[in-house]
């Protein structure tokens, strides 16, 4: 039931109106109380139903700051009223929607100060009407005949009638192409206006100037300020001869696009291209903190990848299994294009092959990958049932003897290309070479110069826990050293306090980095949904109070919503429109709010302490992965053991000054499981995957039965050793000091 309906239905429609509404031009609308409502309003809220819902709506707006509260009503400026839902509009009988369209009439070109734009109404019987006006946030066309807009509307409405208001003298070419952007922005969003010949014209104004980085044959680096997606680095180099040290705005002509640049995208401009080159033997300092180079207050540093990650790319399973299997290049050196699933009938040739394929296929959609690579190709697996009837295919064409040089299906004569396709973060995953390395060591971890404030916690420690807190803060102290982030493998026991000694961590370095006077970046701890309320009861349990910001609990059900993009959905699905990988950053599709351009809306605020699960960060992993994260902690780490899940690469890519992985179980079946773990922490601590497994697993593979006992003893002790203090290990059978004696009973019942 809609409210006007619901008025009428008790009656409330003949009720005298103790609320009218003016017109205010300059200010928006004012909502005036009769002298009943002045005296005593609450009284009257109860007695006059009707008003009673006007005054709870306006006092909803003003607890919004949308509304202002004085001595006889409200006032709702105009911007705020275009914004307003349409019950608002039925409570107060405001004027009904503009139901026909719009025309511009313009006159001259956009290099011209005589530039002129006009908007003519055609109405739905065939009429143009050329004399109206923006009355507040009305569009006034006679005294009885008062139209609402809507906010792309009255918006498009607002900037022409400033830009009528200009001296012809500042009617510049900037202003006038700002005009048609602005128009062009309310037909992308709704306004059904023609703008003729400007129907196709290309302008753009970036929220935010990046910068993109290339490295020159010398080792030198070069900067070129970059202006949203789909525009070339090389065009843009071309044209920025265009930009002036004398502008306060400006326009780029980049190909077919025009780009308006006001003054501070033009100082921003500037500050890049003032920096533009980076000698070689400053690269390292340059990437390990590029704000010492360019302004951050100007340029957007905090939403860049982090050096690991390099855009999005298909998702494809990857093998890193102990035993690899013949004729399959797991470790393609190039990423194949994909083919139809048909086309494996071109390569299998007997039972054994299609065993082989078959289980190679399973392992792949366990790991929700949509491609399968297999003697140098890769085929799509993406509809399932297309795969099963291709497999059953095969299988008949080898019973019957059959051998055929091509194989379709019917259903490939009519394939369509996907509009998206599953992407996944392009990392270097150090499988057969070490791409990436966090080349921070250490030789020992000094827990006795480490000290934290127990002021604030319910409950100290036990002995165990005051050691696991130093040995987290030390961890936490050394990232600082190291720009390019730093981690750590805490793998107590089950049932010593793992989230307990994090979050007493965590908080006694925001509290050192305030005391520092720097900004406490937003910490994010990834955790299964099922102990995402465990991680908030233990910060009510561990703290008199809470020593972040804020909490926010990113994952469905709760604050998800609030913090995603309006029509924002699972990053997973990319457009690659041809492309192996996506490297321009401005080309994926983000989802949620993350920088600078949303204000106080974004999710990266400072001190806040984000906690979300395993598949919120699969699904969102562009996002997330553009955060500047001072702690990422992962509890139940173990879900991180398989590099090939969508979930692992998203930890991995993720931009931390710490990352810290916490479980109980680091070896949960293979040592496979350990070197992905510790990948992820401190990339390159134990070299590349190929590697590790060539120095680890192969010789208790090798080993005869009577020798694999010693083999894996000796191997753990070397592997123990290699890891050192990025990983600490204690276990309830230790009889850890604080904990009560463990007895174990046994006899005849």
């Amino acid at each position: 039931m809609n409210i006007q309906d619901f008025i009428n239905s008790f009656g409330l429609k003949d009720r005298q109106k103790e609320i009218r509404w003016e017109i205010d031009p300059a200010e928006g609308v004012d909502f005036i109380y009769s002298q009943k409502a002045i005296n005593n309003p609450a009284e009257l809220a109860i007695k006059n139903p009707l008003f009673g819902m006007q005054l709870a709506y306006l006092n909803s707006l003003d607890e919004q700051g949308l509304a202002e509260n004085n001595n006889n009503g409200f006032t709702i400026k105009s911007e705020n009223i275009a914004d307003l839902e349409d019950q608002f509009f039925e409570l107060f009988e405001l004027p009904q929607s503009f139901t026909g369209t719009y025309k511009a009439r313009i006159e001259g070109n956009t290099g011209q100060t005589a530039f002129k734009v006009s908007i003519d109404l055609l109405m739905a019987d065939g009429a143009i009407i050329s004399h109206h006006q923006l009355f507040g946030p009305f569009l006034k066309v006679s005294e009885k005949e008062i139209f609402r807009l809507t906010p792309s509307e009255w918006r498009a409405f607002n900037t022409l009638k400033q830009h009528n208001n200009l001296e012809a003298s500042d009617r510049t070419e900037y202003e006038n192409n700002w005009l048609m952007f602005q128009l062009d922005l309310a037909q992308k969003s709704g306004m059904r206006i023609d703008l003729g010949h400007f129907n196709n014209l290309d302008l753009s104004r970036p929220e935010n100037i990046g910068v993109a980085v290339e490295q020159l044959e010398n080792g030198d680096l070069a900067l070129t300020p970059t202006y949203g997606s789909g525009i070339p680095l090389p065009d843009i180099q071309k044209r920025l001869g265009q930009v002036s040290n004398n502008d306060e705005n400006c326009i780029l002509r980049v190909n077919n696009r025009l780009i308006l640049l006001d003054n501070d995208r033009v100082k921003a401009t500037h500050e890049i291209l003032t920096n533009q080159k980076i000698p070689k033997d400053q690269v390292k300092n340059f990437l390990s903190s590029p704000s010492a180079y360019l302004s951050a207050s100007l340029i957007d540093l905090d939403t860049g990848f982090s050096l690991r990650a390099h855009g999005a790319e298909r998702f494809t399973h990857r093998y890193f299994g102990d035993i690899e299997k013949s004729n399959v290049n797991w470790f393609a050196a190039a990423e194949p294009q994909v083919e139809p699933v048909s086309a494996l009938g071109q390569i299998i040739d007997s039972k054994e092959a299609l065993d082989e394929v078959k289980q190679a296929i399973t392992d792949a959609q366990k790991n929700n990958s949509d491609a399968l690579e297999y003697e140098g190709r890769s085929f799509d697996l993406s509809d399932i049932s297309r795969v099963d009837n291709v497999l059953q295919k095969i299988e008949q064409h080898l019973v019957s003897g059959k051998r055929e040089n091509t194989f379709s299906t019917d259903e490939d004569e009519d394939d369509d290309v996907h509009k998206g396709e599953k992407a996944v973060l392009a990392i270097d995953a150090n499988d057969e070479n070490i791409d990436f390395i966090n080349d921070l060591n250490i030789d020992d971890v000094e827990l006795e110069s480490q000290n934290f404030n127990q002021k604030n916690l319910k409950r100290s420690p036990f002995s165990h826990q005051d050691e696991g807190i130093r040995w987290l803060l030390s961890h936490f102290e050394l990232s600082t050293k190291n720009k390019k982030g730093s981690g750590a493998l805490l793998a107590d026991d089950m049932g010593l306090g793992k989230t307990y000694m994090v979050l007493v961590a965590i908080a006694e370095w925001f509290e050192r980095i305030k005391h520092q006077g720097n900004t406490q970046k937003p910490c994010l701890i990834v955790a299964p949904l099922g102990l995402i309320e465990n991680w908030l009861s233990e910060i009510d349990d561990t703290f008199k109070q809470s020593p972040f910001a804020d909490i926010v609990s990113l994952q469905a059900g709760a604050d998800l919503n609030k913090y995603k993009i309006r029509g924002g959905k699972r990053e997973t699905e990319q457009r690659f429109d041809g492309q192996d990988v996506i490297s321009e950053v401005d080309q994926i599709r983000y989802s949620l709010k993350v920088g600078k351009g949303f204000g106080s809306d974004r999710l990266d605020m400072p001190g806040r302490l984000v906690l979300t699960t395993y598949q919120t960060l699969r699904d969102y992993q562009f996002s997330l992965s553009r955060v500047d994260w001072s702690i990422a902690a992962f509890d139940e780490a173990q879900n991180l053991k398989n590099p090939n899940t969508l979930s692992t690469i998203a930890a991995k890519a993720l931009k931390t000054d710490m990352k810290l992985l916490a479980t109980g179980t680091p070896v949960e079946n293979t040592l496979k499981d350990f070197w992905c773990l510790m990948d992820t922490a401190k990339p390159g601590l134990l070299g590349a995957w190929k590697t590790f497994r060539q120095e680890f697993i192969v010789p208790i593979l090798a080993a005869s039965n009577e020798d694999t006992l010693a083999t894996k003893i000796e191997i753990g002790r070397s592997l123990r050793n290699r890891v050192g203090d990025f990983m600490l290990r204690r276990t309830k059978a230790e009889k850890l000091k604080g904990l009560p004696e463990k007895f174990i009973y046994s006899g005849d019942q």
